[in-house]
């Protein structure tokens, strides 16, 4: 047990006891926890990424995509709104993307386009909303976002869908085959 009190050294012994005993009574609370996101627990990661200030969370996640995202959290965020928050961004969900800005294609300033790698993964309307979403969140709030360009070499995408995400989010989708 330890000498360690809170009470002040002329304190009267009855109090002295009663700490004591308090001391017995009560198991010592104190958790060692591990903050690391890339070595804690699962189930902690939510609760870092909410401490770290991750803009945006999705539980569909893998455990190592939540991993990274809250491992780059603060290097991020120290470069929210730029191009190297999306690409850190795009390297932690594990797609190929590259950032076309305006001048490199002699648009209006301020706009990007979005060319995607996605020749290892199955590309759905749902998942393309979702990166839409994530582009909308870490990129700067002036700059526009003009078209996506899809590298695909499955047939899952359907058109339709695109044609609707496209409407919602103005935003032009192009799927290249490849």
């Amino acid at each position: 047990m330890s000498d360690l009190t809170i009470l002040p050294i002329n304190e009267s012994s009855y109090l002295k006891n009663k700490e004591m005993a308090y001391r017995l009574a009560v198991p010592d609370r104190s958790v060692a926890v591990d903050l690391n996101p890339l070595t804690c627990e699962e189930k902690l990661l939510p609760y870092l990424a909410q401490c770290w200030q991750v803009l945006y969370w999705d539980e569909l996640w893998t455990v190592e995509q939540k991993r990274k995202f809250v491992a780059d959290a603060r290097e991020v965020h120290r470069h929210i709104g730029t191009p190297y928050a999306l690409t850190k961004m795009f390297e932690a969900l594990d797609i190929d993307a590259a950032l076309i800005e305006w001048y490199e294609y002699q648009g209006e300033p301020y706009h990007f386009k979005l060319d995607l790698s996605l020749e290892a993964k199955a590309i759905t309307p749902d998942i393309l909303e979702r990166l839409i979403r994530y582009v909308k969140v870490y990129k700067n709030v002036r700059t526009v976002l003009d078209e996506i360009f899809i590298n695909e070499k499955s047939e899952l995408f359907l058109n339709f869908h695109m044609a609707l995400l496209s409407e919602v989010y103005d935003t032009a989708i192009t799927v290249k085959e490849s």
